[in-house]
């Protein structure tokens, strides 16, 4: 995972979103940056639910010890969507985000997409709350 902006909440994505962000023309990635540092200040609530930061409702995690996961997406730009969730990451309030629309033809969501995102986000919450054993015991 790799951390783009932190403040009161943190936005985390994976290795392939920074590869698709990065990819993004200037005036779009601006915009995605202005998101996200409204994000960072003021949580969920700092940004317009219909345009900036709308919920794609919730999705199976895949796994049996967890709910369902609850999706949103950044809106930088008319056709381009990125998905992940707004959990606890490492500790923190944060954004993960872990699929990229960069090609959506219409304005509904791709609902396989967005069931690979839930699963994608599941693994990534499960890992980071199982605990850390290493260093008990002496060896690390």
């Amino acid at each position: 995972m790799i951390l783009l902006t932190e403040g009161v909440y943190s936005v985390w994505v994976t290795r392939k979103v920074k590869e698709a962000v990065d990819a993004l023309d200037v005036q779009p990635r601006a915009r995605l940056q202005a998101l996200f540092n409204l994000f960072c200040q003021n949580g969920p609530r700092g940004l317009n639910a219909k345009t900036q930061f709308p919920s794609e409702d919730a999705h199976p995690s895949g796994l049996k010890n967890m709910a369902d996961i609850a999706l949103r997406a950044f809106k930088p730009a008319a056709q381009w969507r990125l998905y992940g969730t707004v959990t606890t990451y490492k500790e923190k309030p944060a954004f993960i985000g872990v699929a990229v629309d960069d090609s959506k033809k219409q304005d509904k969501a791709d609902q396989h997409l967005l069931k690979l995102a839930a699963k994608r986000a599941a693994r990534i919450i499960d890992v980071d709350r199982k605990p850390n054993l290493r260093g008990k015991g002496g060896k690390k």
